[in-house]
């Protein structure tokens, strides 16, 4: 009976002991955020697009998604056959070969990666 009485109330407190140290999905995020570093460049030249709000908000959304990504910039004329995005991503998390899928996969394939040219940044 002594034991019983001793036991109980530790069974009782430390459950909430327990919650004590839980990070909230928030919280994990955040922290994820604040260890992603651009330590690349890449610019990207990119065929099949027709219109800025539709085709660059679709490619800068999708790739703006993608964890490692930092920033993304795109230079869009109607008059080229092609254009040009600029994207900086942590390369410990995605690679350019990540990005240039990701593109050519959105909308079944209409948009087409010509070039893909990979710069270092400094530190």
């Amino acid at each position: 009976m002594k034991k019983l009485l001793f036991i109980l109330p530790l069974i009782l407190f430390s459950c909430d002991v327990e919650n004590a140290n839980v990070v909230s999905e928030a919280e994990l995020v955040e922290i994820a955020k604040k260890d992603i570093t651009a330590d690349v460049e890449i610019k990207i030249e990119i065929e099949g697009m027709t219109c800025e709000m539709g085709c660059v908000t679709t490619i800068r959304n999708k790739v703006n998604r993608m964890k490692g990504v930092t920033s993304f910039e795109m230079d869009f004329d109607t008059e080229r056959t092609s254009d040009y995005s600029t994207v900086q991503f942590d390369s410990r998390v995605l690679s350019s070969d990540d990005i240039k899928a990701m593109i050519e996969e959105i909308a079944q394939g209409i948009y087409s990666v010509v070039d893909v040219q990979e710069f270092e940044l400094r530190k």
